[in-house]
């Protein structure tokens, strides 16, 4: 985990686009054997979309938004309040 997540946190600092799509697989992913690992991991890739442009990832956040996970769901409305705060 702590290597994803370190990736995940390098990815955002250097606002790689192309990582976007590669994030948005994981969100959707689902692992029967490590479900909370995975969320975690997840929870940070949502923390990290908010250093990305805004027109990068605003159709993420609405696919997101209509996700069935709650604290995804939620973490989607935080990263659009950071982003729309973001100059």
């Amino acid at each position: 985990f702590e290597i994803k997540s370190t990736v995940v946190r390098t990815l955002a600092e250097i606002r790689n686009e192309e990582a976007l799509p590669a994030l948005m697989r994981l969100i959707r992913s689902k692992n029967l054997l490590r479900p909370a690992a995975l969320n975690r991991l997840k929870v940070e890739v949502m923390n990290s979309l908010s250093n990305y442009p805004a027109d990068s990832v605003w159709r993420l956040f609405g696919e997101l938004s209509a996700s069935d996970h709650d604290e995804l769901a939620n973490l989607v409305q935080a990263s659009l309040k950071n982003t729309q705060d973001k100059p």
